[in-house]
C-alpha cells in the first residue's frame, strides 16, 4: 500500500483517494491490497469522473496576453503539415474542447488546435471531462430517437438471430469474396467450386467502404436492427467493421504496409532520441517522467490490435493519461490551468520516445479503414495530433526548438554516430 501511495503520488492524485480505491478493490474483488496493482489503480483513477478537481467559485479576471515565443510553436511547422492539409478536421476550429477533452461543449468556440490555456469569464470546469477521454459510455440527450451504443458481444449475438440470416450471409459473402476457400487471399484452384464471386484484395479499401455504407443502409430499415436508433446503428456499423476487419486484417494491412516509410520513421525518432522534453517547451511544472512511460505503453499496444477502432483507441488512451496528469496538474485560478498548448509539446515528446514500430503504416490502415465519422469525434482528434506530431518529428530542426543550434548539431552527429557502430 504504501509503494502504491508513493508512485500515485508523484501523479498528483490524493492518497485519500488512492486509499478509497484500493478498498474498493479489495471489498469487490477480495484481493490482498499487496495484490493489486499500481496499474489497476492507476485505470480506476484515470476513469472515475469524480477525480477531476473542481473549477474555482468565481472567475477571475483575464491575465495579461504573455509575450510571443520562438520555437514550436511559432515555427508554424505544424500549421503547414501536408497530411493536415489535405484531409481536415470538422473544420478549422476544431480544437480539444470541441470534443471534450479540455471541457464543455460550452467552451468549443474558443478556437482551434491551440485554443487551451488560459479561461474567460464565466468558463468553469475546464478538465471536467477529461476522464471521459476515450469512454465509450453513451451519452444522448434524445436518448428515443438517436438509440443507445451496442456492445461488440451485442452486436454478435443481434447478427446471430435467425431473424438477421440474410445479414449474417451478406457479411460472411463479403468476407469470403476477400479471403477465398482457402482463407488466405488466394484464388480458388480448379476443383474448388465457390458460390460467390472472389476479388481478393483487389480495389479492398473501396470495397470496404461500399460495404459498410450499404450494411448501414440495410440495418437501418431491418425488422431485428431499426430499433436501435441513430446511436445504436451508428455502434452496429463499428461494431462491423471491427468484426470484418479482424477477418481480413493480413490482407487489409499487407496493402497499407510501407516498410521503407516505417523504417525511416523508426530511424528518425531513434536519431532524435537525445532531444529532452525542454527543448519541446514542454513546462517544466508538468514533466512527470512516470506518466509518460505509461503513455508510451499504450501508444505501443495499437500493434496488438487487427482492428481500425481498436488501434486508435489504444491513441485515445495515450491521450487520456496526459490530459489526465495535465488536469491533476492545474493550478487555482484560469491563468495556470494546463491547456492544449501544453499537452501538444508532451505529446510529441512521448511519440517520438514510443518510436511504435510500423507507425506510418499503422496509421494508414487507421485512416483508409475506419469509419470516417468517428474521425470526426475526440478518436479523431487524438489521431490528427498524431499524424502532426510524426510530420514535425520528421521535419525538426534546430530552428524549431527551443534549444541552441551549435548543441543540437553536436547531439546530432553524436546519435548518428552511436547509431552507425549499433547497426554497422
Amino acid at each position: 500500500k504504501s509503494k502504491s501511495f508513493a508512485k500515485l503520488g508523484e501523479f498528483g492524485f490524493d492518497s485519500s483517494n488512492i486509499e478509497s480505491v484500493l478498498d474498493d478493490i479489495q471489498e469487490s474483488e477480495g484481493k490482498p491490497v499487496n495484490d493489486v496493482g499500481v496499474e489497476e489503480v492507476l485505470d480506476r483513477l484515470l476513469s472515475s469522473t469524480d477525480q477531476t478537481a473542481p473549477g474555482p467559485s468565481a472567475s477571475p479576471s483575464k491575465a495579461a496576453a504573455p509575450p510571443p515565443q520562438q520555437g514550436l510553436f511559432n515555427s508554424g511547422e505544424l500549421g503547414r503539415a501536408a497530411f493536415l492539409k489535405n484531409r481536415p478536421m470538422q473544420g478549422p476550429s476544431a480544437s480539444s474542447n470541441q470534443f471534450g477533452l479540455l471541457g464543455d461543449a460550452s467552451e468549443a468556440h474558443g478556437g482551434g488546435v491551440g485554443g487551451g490555456g488560459a479561461g474567460g469569464e464565466g468558463k468553469s470546469g475546464l478538465f471536467d471531462k477529461v476522464a471521459e477521454v476515450g469512454a465509450e459510455k453513451p451519452r444522448p440527450k434524445q436518448a428515443d430517437l438517436e438509440g443507445v451504443a451496442i456492445t461488440y458481444n451485442d452486436f454478435i449475438g443481434r447478427l446471430m438471430r435467425p431473424e438477421s440470416k440474410d445479414l449474417a450471409k451478406l457479411v460472411r459473402t463479403f468476407i469470403s469474396s476477400i479471403l477465398g476457400p482457402n482463407g488466405d487471399g488466394s484464388p480458388p484452384g480448379r476443383n474448388q467450386s465457390v458460390d460467390y464471386d472472389f476479388y481478393g484484395s483487389h480495389m479492398l479499401q473501396r470495397r470496404c467502404e461500399l460495404f459498410f455504407k450499404e450494411m448501414e443502409t440495410k440495418m437501418s430499415v431491418h425488422v431485428s436492427w431499426k430499433d436501435l436508433g441513430e446511436g445504436g446503428l451508428t455502434s452496429a456499423r463499428n461494431n462491423l467493421e471491427k468484426y470484418v476487419m479482424t477477418k481480413i486484417y493480413d490482407i487489409a494491412m499487407a496493402g497499407q504496409a510501407n516498410p521503407e516509410e516505417d523504417a525511416r520513421l523508426s530511424h528518425r525518432m531513434e536519431l532524435l532520441s537525445f532531444i529532452p522534453p525542454e527543448a519541446l517547451e514542454v513546462n517544466p511544472n508538468l514533466r512527470n517522467e512516470v506518466v509518460w512511460q505509461i503513455a508510451q505503453d499504450e501508444l505501443r499496444r495499437m500493434r496488438e490490435y487487427k482492428a481500425p477502432g481498436d488501434k486508435i483507441h489504444c491513441v485515445v488512451k495515450c491521450c487520456s493519461v496526459i490530459f489526465s496528469v495535465l488536469n491533476l496538474k492545474r493550478g487555482n485560478d484560469d491563468t495556470s490551468r494546463p491547456g492544449a498548448d501544453d499537452f501538444l509539446p508532451i505529446f510529441i515528446y512521448v511519440v517520438l520516445k514510443a518510436n511504435v514500430p510500423s507507425l506510418h503504416s499503422n496509421c494508414e490502415y487507421i485512416q483508409n479503414y475506419h469509419n470516417p465519422q468517428a474521425l470526426m469525434s475526440k478518436s479523431g482528434y487524438c489521431f490528427v495530433n498524431l499524424r502532426s506530431a510524426i510530420e514535425f518529428i520528421l521535419t525538426l530542426d534546430a530552428s524549431v526548438l527551443n534549444m541552441d543550434e551549435e548543441a543540437f548539431n553536436s547531439e546530432l552527429a553524436a546519435s548518428e554516430e552511436r547509431m552507425a557502430t549499433k547497426y554497422k
